[in-house]
């Protein structure tokens, strides 16, 4: 996951939204391998 930072005036409200990713790795020895195939943004 990313760190994003959010600076929120008070009063008022920000809405956080994340993507949740499940896929295989293909029986690859470092689970997550698959990860630096995504493409993200």
């Amino acid at each position: 996951m990313s760190k994003i930072q959010v600076e929120i005036p008070g009063g008022a409200s920000h809405t956080l939204s994340r993507r949740v990713v499940v896929a295989p790795n293909g029986g690859a020895e470092n689970p997550f391998a698959v990860l630096g195939q995504l493409a993200i943004g």
